[in-house]
């Protein structure tokens, strides 16, 4: 409706904190294979207000860029 903001479901919200945790787990194996897709899983977490966990992967992603 015209006025409203949007408010995800609550499984979509669920859905991209697991994503979040499965990247950090990822991170711990293979850290290249964490960092290449992360623009869009940032984007992400931008859109739902999980800017924490967003500046988590962008850090991620930057020391393995950076290493």
């Amino acid at each position: 409706m015209p006025g409203h903001p949007y408010r995800p479901e609550p499984h979509t919200i669920r859905t991209t904190r697991n994503a979040h945790a499965c990247r950090r787990l990822l991170r711990k194996e293979s850290p290249e294979q964490a960092a290449a897709p992360a623009g869009r899983p940032a984007d992400m977490l931008a859109v739902f207000g999980e800017d924490d966990r967003r500046r988590d992967v962008l850090a991620w992603t930057e020391a393995v860029l950076a290493g």
